[in-house]
C-alpha cells in the first residue's frame, strides 16, 4: 500500500480531453500526462473536478485512469477521483480505480443530497473498509453541500485508510485549523486553492493539488520548493506568476462602473485550460456537452497569458 508520505508535493488533477465527437482523446490524455511529468510533479489526479468526471460513464472513467496508470507507469503516485452520489456507488468507483491501478482514491461525501455528520461518518468509514488503497478525503462543500469542519476531520482521520485531505474551501482560517491540528502527523494537509498556495506552503502544507498545474507544471513545483523552504521572496514572486496563470481559469472583469467581479473563461471553470492546452499543442481544446465550447476572445486573452508567461513565443 502506498506510504502517506508520498502524497506530500504539487500533485495534478489533469483535465480529461476529449474528440469533437466526445470520445476520451487517449493520445492527448498521454501528451498530457508526459507534459506535466516533465516538469517535476510528484503524483497525478485523475478524475476529478478538474477531469470532468461527472461528464464520464464509469467504464470511460475507467479507461481514462487505466491509461494514466500506464502512461505514468509507476513514475508518481496516481490518484483516481471516486466520486458518485451514494456510498454503494462510490464503493464500486473505488473498485474500478483499484483495477485501473491507482495508488490511491480521492472521495467527496455523497453528493445532491444534504448529508449530516453521522451521515458523513458512515460513508467514509464504509469506503474505508472496501477500499484497498488509501483514501485522501476531498473537501469541497459547493459540490456537495457538505462542509467538513475541524470536528469532522479529526474523526475521519482516524479512520484506518484515511490518509490525507484536499482542501477546496477557500477558507484560509480553516486551513490553518487543519495544519495547527496535524502539522508533523501522518495525516497529510493539501491545498486546493491556487490564490492560497504560496501561503499555505510557507506554512507547512504538504503539498497542493492545482488545476493551473496543467498549463505551468514546473512553476508548481517551484512555488512548492520555494515555500518548504521557507523562502519568504521567492515564494512571493512565484505566487506573483501562478496568479498570472490562473487568470487563464478566473480573471477579473471591469463592469465598466468602476466595480467588477470574477468570471471563468465561458461556462465551466476549466473551459481557460482546455485553451491553453490547444494553444500548447497538446489536446484539441474541446469541451464536453453541454459546456460553451471557448470563443475566439477566450483564445486570444488565454494566448497573452501564456506569451507573458513565455510558454509561446510573442
Amino acid at each position: 500500500m502506498l506510504n502517506p508520505a508520498k502524497l506530500r508535493g504539487i500533485i495534478i488533477p489533469i483535465v480529461t480531453p476529449v474528440t469533437p465527437a466526445q470520445a476520451v482523446d487517449k493520445e492527448a490524455l498521454r501528451r498530457l500526462v508526459r507534459y506535466v511529468l516533465a516538469g517535476g510533479v510528484q503524483g497525478i489526479f485523475v478524475m476529478g473536478g478538474t477531469g470532468n468526471f461527472c461528464s464520464f460513464t464509469a467504464e470511460e472513467r475507467f479507461q481514462v485512469a487505466r491509461a494514466v496508470v500506464e502512461e505514468v507507469g509507476g513514475r508518481v503516485p496516481v490518484l483516481v477521483g471516486a466520486m458518485d452520489s451514494s456510498t454503494r456507488l462510490v464503493i464500486r468507483r473505488v473498485q474500478d480505480a483499484v483495477k485501473a491501478g491507482a495508488d490511491a482514491v480521492v472521495v467527496e461525501p455523497p453528493f445532491y443530497y444534504p448529508c449530516t455528520e453521522e451521515d458523513v461518518l458512515a460513508h467514509y468509514r464504509a469506503v474505508a473498509e472496501a477500499s484497498e488503497v488509501p483514501i485522501v478525503i476531498y473537501n469541497i462543500p459547493p459540490a456537495n453541500k457538505v462542509n467538513i469542519d475541524i470536528h469532522l476531520t479529526r474523526k475521519l482521520a482516524d479512520i484506518p485508510k484515511i490518509v490525507a485531505m484536499k482542501d477546496s474551501t477557500s477558507d484560509f482560517v480553516f486551513f490553518q485549523e487543519l495544519l495547527a491540528t496535524f502539522g508533523g502527523s501522518p495525516f497529510q494537509i493539501i491545498q486546493g486553492q491556487e490564490p492560497l498556495a504560496g501561503s499555505s506552503f510557507l506554512l507547512g502544507a504538504d503539498g497542493g493539488i492545482l488545476a493551473i498545474g496543467n498549463v505551468v507544471p514546473k512553476l508548481c513545483v517551484d512555488l512548492f520548493e520555494a515555500g518548504k523552504k521557507g523562502d519568504l521572496e521567492t515564494t512571493r514572486e512565484l505566487q506573483a506568476q501562478l496568479m498570472t496563470a490562473f487568470s487563464i481559469v478566473r480573471h477579473y472583469a471591469d463592469s465598466g462602473d468602476g466595480s467588477g467581479y470574477y468570471t471563468s473563461t465561458v461556462g465551466s471553470f476549466f473551459a481557460g485550460l482546455h485553451c491553453a492546452l490547444k494553444i500548447l499543442g497538446i489536446a484539441e481544446g474541446v469541451l464536453t456537452v453541454p459546456y460553451a465550447q471557448p470563443s475566439a476572445s477566450d483564445y486570444a486573452r488565454v494566448r497573452d497569458v501564456l506569451m507573458r508567461l513565455e510558454l509561446v513565443p510573442a
